[in-house]
């Protein structure tokens, strides 16, 4: 997408391209998860939901060979070209000189430690939070036949708040290029959208002290990280945009992608570890502790570049 609005003219719209993309794919997944949740209900077991997965993923990768050749962007056009020694020298010093800029290396350090801690905490800890809350209910997710009414609604009440989760993250998504056009600077809109979002992990932690008050203001603030990441994304891609080599581009965008998934497997046994001897409270007190760290890098507001 960055390529093709580069090689239009149309670079200054990155940010809501991306935001638009980006929302369509969360207002996809707030459906999918609320189907999930009827089916589990209906079903009462996981079967038919790994398959129906299995299926989708067959087709998300048939898609991905029917791209055409000219997506491949900037770097595919480079090995068409006649290439000389210097050429590729050339190219080997600018991204030797990207690597010396601070600004991108705390745009991508920053990016790796909020993206892994949004991940943990809404992929693999937002279930065990919910669950707690509505075992104090007795409210269980995957119910088995013998139980009715409200004690066997967990899926649903999963599958709703993932509705209204992933709905509201594509919301969010939508409004990166209103917040940023009322920022008018992209690193300085990404460092207070990470100081909110240390914020929100700090108050899940307040929430989590007593989950029979504190279940619902602590799902609340759930949505509220949902909605900071997906408005985050696209000023991140738009912000990295303006300060990297356009034909080391999607280099630059698979190192920071491989590098999250790094640190989610890196820390998940540490969380892991945590959460099984001190209780879910840990686990926001780490990640908080992780996103500060993060914080301190601050990337500098007067090197980003404005959205005009």
């Amino acid at each position: 997408m960055l390529d093709y609005l580069d090689s239009s003219g149309q670079a200054a719209w990155s940010t809501q391209v991306i935001g638009w993309t980006r929302s369509m794919s969360k207002f996809t997944s707030a459906t999918a998860a609320l189907c999930g949740g009827l089916l589990l209900f209906w079903r009462r077991e996981y079967r038919l939901l790994f398959f129906l997965s299995a299926a989708s993923s067959v087709c998300g990768f048939l898609l991905m060979l029917s791209y055409p050749r000219e997506l491949e962007g900037e770097r595919q056009r480079e090995s068409r070209r006649p290439t000389s020694a210097k050429n590729e020298s050339i190219h080997h010093h600018r991204l030797h000189q990207l690597g010396k800029r601070r600004q991108f290396w705390a745009l991508i350090v920053q990016s790796i430690l909020f993206e892994s801690q949004a991940k943990i905490i809404l992929k693999y800890y937002l279930q065990p939070f919910l669950k707690a809350g509505l075992g104090l209910h007795e409210i269980a997710i995957a119910a088995p036949k013998s139980v009715s009414g409200i004690g066997a609604s967990g899926a649903v009440w999963v599958g709703l708040n993932e509705l209204i989760r992933d709905s509201l993250g594509g919301l969010g998504a939508r409004m990166s290029p209103r917040y940023e056009k009322t920022v008018r600077n992209r690193t300085t809109a990404l460092n207070r959208i990470y100081l909110g979002g240390l914020a929100v992990v700090m108050g899940i932690a307040l929430c989590s002290l007593d989950l029979g008050k504190g279940l619902i203001p602590g799902l609340l603030l759930v949505v509220g990280l949902t909605i900071l990441q997906n408005l985050r994304r696209p000023l991140f891609v738009s912000a990295l945009n303006d300060v990297m080599e356009k034909s080391r581009r999607a280099t630059a965008l698979s190192l920071e992608s491989v590098a999250r998934a790094m640190t989610v497997a890196v820390f998940l046994p540490l969380f892991g570890l945590a959460a099984d001897s001190f209780g879910l409270m840990s686990v926001w007190i780490l990640s908080a502790s992780i996103l500060l760290v993060g914080f301190l890098l601050n990337p500098n507001p007067n090197g980003g570049v404005s959205p005009d």
